[in-house]
């Protein structure tokens, strides 16, 4: 990463980021865009998780044959 390099300012920060955030005051530009970039980057992969949890257990749930198909 060069020292040109922009990261967007995300809006939406959750509360328990805000340590965090406070601490970006003593951090230099390259720091910050790196901080930056690896906190929407754990998000997603937390998101992803989350996915393939419900998915797995929606894939190992019995089936039940009474219930109609949506499909």
């Amino acid at each position: 990463m060069n020292a040109e390099t922009r990261v967007a300012d995300t809006q939406n920060i959750a509360p328990n980021d805000a340590q965090s955030i406070a601490d970006e005051d003593s951090m230099s530009p390259r720091q910050r865009a790196y901080f930056r970039q690896k906190l929407p980057r754990d998000r997603y992969r937390k998101l992803v998780r989350k996915n393939d949890e419900a998915l797995a257990r929606i894939d190992h749930s019995p089936a039940d044959a009474s219930a109609p198909c949506h499909a």
